[in-house]
């Protein structure tokens, strides 16, 4: 356990705070204050995956260029889940 907690420790400290990095985290905090459990988490896991798949990019085989990234599929992936929650979620305290 102490491994992961060292590892987000020295992910924490190379973050660029002048990014979006900054706009996440204000996002994440006030999920956390709100309570928005689902909405949290799914956002963590969305960024985790995109990290750990850094480095993964689908090609194509005839030409070798690249097509498309795994990071940006799984952002793509991972917006389109929030949205759909929010607007669930919209959509429960409207009624």
């Amino acid at each position: 356990m102490d491994i992961f907690i060292d590892l987000a420790k020295e992910q924490i400290m190379n973050i660029n705070w002048d990014g979006p990095a900054l706009f996440v985290l204000i996002i994440l905090a006030i999920l956390l204050i709100l309570r928005k459990w689902s909405m949290f988490l799914l956002i963590v896991l969305t960024i985790v995956l995109g990290w750990g798949a850094e480095d993964l990019i689908i090609t194509s085989m005839g030409t070798d260029q690249e097509i498309i990234s795994v990071p940006f599929l799984i952002y793509c992936i991972g917006g389109g889940a929030i949205i759909i929650l929010a607007l669930i979620s919209f959509f429960k305290s409207a009624v």
